[in-house]
């Protein structure tokens, strides 16, 4: 099915994407602690600065600096 539908062929496969593929630019006021943040850190962080109890399932962990 592939061969038949896929028009350019796929060539890549997963971990070709480059770091600069990868950055996602993050305008904050706030204090963050850690040298990075990862994507899925975003919405726990954003539940904190809001005042809203972050729920233990999420995968993500704050990265608001509570000094």
């Amino acid at each position: 099915m592939r061969a038949r539908h896929e028009n350019p062929e796929h060539c890549s496969s997963h971990g070709s994407l480059l770091k600069e593929h990868m950055i996602v630019p993050l305008a904050i006021n706030a204090k963050i602690s850690g040298d990075y943040i990862r994507t899925v850190d975003v919405f726990p962080s954003i539940l904190e600065l809001l005042g809203i109890n972050i729920p233990d399932n999420l995968d993500g962990k704050s990265f608001v600096d509570r000094v």
